[in-house]
């Protein structure tokens, strides 16, 4: 179970940087929060592409 969890921008990489408090206690639960936060990237990312002007 993951306890905290914060997400920022990097300040040296073009990249977001997410820090977990706690340490997932199995395989599964790590995956989750892989998986997890690979879909709110995309889901960003198909946002930012929708209302972009062309």
């Amino acid at each position: 179970m993951v306890r905290q969890a914060t997400a920022r921008l990097s300040a040296k990489y073009p990249t977001v940087e997410l820090r977990i408090g706690d340490v997932c206690p199995t395989v599964d639960d790590a995956v989750l929060v892989a998986a997890l936060v690979r879909a709110l990237v995309a889901t960003a990312l198909d946002d930012i592409t929708a209302t972009s002007p062309r």
